[in-house]
This record gives structure tokens, C-alpha cells and sequence, in this order.
């Protein structure tokens, strides 16, 4: 095979003038996370990423058709991820308000801790990549499941479960975004207060 060449079998890629060893997808992944910690996706270029592990570009197609598949990978693991933490938090709460509470700051701590992550898997589920359709969803399924369990017990606004969830992903989303980009006052740009008041407005008073 000639160098630079490219062409992959399996899991092995093509470094320049010698096979690569090892997981060629599972690399490339890390390496886009590793570098989506620091910028955002749209500052990484496929020719950059391939030369980071040490591969010609081409060799990257036997793995991924393009750049967005790989961002694809990585936003359907971080939208899985979010749903851990979801469900971590919310089985630790005592109440139905507090389980709210502690979904949101869960939600806006990953999205101010990991901003360009967060940025990213969120338009690739824009852009209808099917990799992240499913642990999207049941992110989704999360909060509609403590939406619909605290309207029954009274403690949260009547109407369809998914749509009063849609309005506190709605609401946790913009808010996260506004502080990741520094358009919040500093008092409030915390996932503590802002999870506080996510919940305030779904209360029932």
C-alpha cells in the first residue's frame, strides 16, 4: 500500500508509512472531544483531526463519511450522558420541586461546564443526524416522566406532560445559553439560581 494511501480494513487506519495501531474510530472520537473542550466544532477541520492521530485524511472515510458523522457520535454520548445525570439527580430528590431543581442545575452545570459539547449535540440533533435521534429522546422521556409524575401528586402545572416538559428544556436551554455566552448578570448566571427558577415557574401555586 502506497504511503499515505489511506484506504483502511477494520479497525486499522493508515498512518503516514505505517498501518495505525489500534481503534482508528475510537481515536478520532476522542481526539474531537478532546478537542471540542477547547473550541467549538465549527473551528475543527477533518484534515486537522486525521493529522492529530497521525493518519492521512482519506484514511478517515473508512470510519466516518465526513466530520459531522464523527460530531454525530460524540452528541449522541453527551446527550446519554446528560440523561445519567438527570436520573442521578432526580432519584437524590425528596420532592417533586426539588427533583426539578435538581434536573435543571444538573442540565445547566453540563451545559456551562461544556459549552461547545453542549453547542454541538444539539445542532447535529438539528441537523436530523439518526445517531442522535435515540439518546435524545430519552433524554426527553426524563423529563417528561417527572413532569407528568408531579402533576400527579399536584405539585406541577396541568397539561400534556411533553409539552410542559418541552417549555423546561425550553427554558433551561435559553438560559444555559445565555450564561454561556456571558449575556447574564453574574448573580444569576449560576445552574443553582437558574434551575430555582425554572422550577418556580412550573410550580403550581
Amino acid at each position: 500500500m502506497a504511503e499515505g494511501d489511506g484506504r483502511t480494513t477494520g479497525a486499522v487506519g493508515v498512518a503516514v508509512g505505517r498501518p495505525f495501531q489500534g481503534d482508528l474510530r475510537a481515536v478520532l472520537v476522542a481526539e474531537a472531544r478532546r478537542r471540542l473542550a477547547s473550541s467549538p466544532a465549527e473551528g475543527i477541520s477533518l484534515r486537522e483531526l486525521a493529522q492529530a492521530v497521525g493518519v492521512s485524511h482519506v484514511a478517515v472515510y473508512g470510519h466516518f463519511s465526513n466530520l459531522d458523522a464523527i460530531f454525530a457520535v460524540i452528541a449522541a454520548e453527551d446527550f446519554a450522558e446528560v440523561e445519567s445525570l438527570l436520573r442521578m439527580a432526580i432519584s437524590m430528590a425528596r420532592t417533586e420541586d426539588d427533583a426539578l431543581t435538581q434536573a435543571g442545575q444538573a442540565y445547566v452545570a453540563f451545559a456551562m461546564m461544556n459549552p461547545h459539547r453542549f453547542r454541538s449535540m444539539y445542532r447535529r440533533l438539528g441537523a436530523g443526524d439518526e445517531t442522535v435521534r435515540v439518546p435524545a429522546a430519552q433524554l426527553f422521556g426524563v423529563l417528561t416522566g417527572t413532569i407528568a409524575h408531579g402533576q400527579s401528586t399536584g405539585r406541577i402545572v396541568e397539561g400534556d406532560p411533553a409539552i410542559v416538559a418541552t417549555c423546561a428544556l425550553a427554558a433551561a436551554h435559553g438560559l444555559a445559553a445565555l450564561a454561556i455566552d456571558g449575556a447574564l448578570p453574574p448573580e444569576a448566571a449560576n445552574p443553582v439560581a437558574l434551575s430555582a427558577t425554572i422550577a418556580a415557574m412550573l410550580r403550581r401555586s
